[in-house]
């Protein structure tokens, strides 16, 4: 019994460092937004009455949100982690998430936030098949 309460702590110990190392690099994104221009790179080509070229990414509270498909798509916001990274000089913050709506479609988010800038790929998932976006762009001022 001692031994199973020893393994409990230590296991509780460790998700909260990992939780906490997340919480770091998370914050350095949190309250941010950046304008972000998409551009289709694979997947079947879907006819609809909008257009997926253009959005708003914003972080906060450890989770991402797309303007876009929040509003079109009714996505939720994306549960996202992230890791930072400054050997080159300039620190680099790489996360990942994924995100999904009522209609059980979803969102795999990555990429990277280097200063002003951010660039990535999101990997949607729908009833027409997975296209996969490539987007760019800068902090929203």
């Amino acid at each position: 019994m001692r031994k199973n309460i020893v393994m409990a702590i230590a296991f509780l110990f460790c998700i909260s460092v990992h939780a906490f190392g997340q919480t770091k690099e998370l914050d350095m994104l949190n309250n941010k937004a950046f304008t972000v221009t998409l551009k289709q790179v694979k997947g079947e080509v879907i006819q609809r009455t909008w257009i997926w070229g253009g959005d708003e990414i914003s972080f906060a509270r450890g989770s991402l949100t797309s303007k876009v498909m929040k509003a079109h798509e009714h996505f939720f916001p994306a549960g996202c982690s992230a890791s930072a990274d400054s050997s080159s000089g300039t620190k680099v913050v790489t996360f990942k998430g994924t995100g999904a709506n009522l209609g059980s479609y979803t969102i795999d988010w990555q990429g990277t936030v280097k200063g002003d800038a951010i660039n990535g790929t999101a990997v949607w998932h729908n009833g027409y098949g997975t296209q996969v976006y490539a987007f760019t762009g800068t902090l929203k001022k």
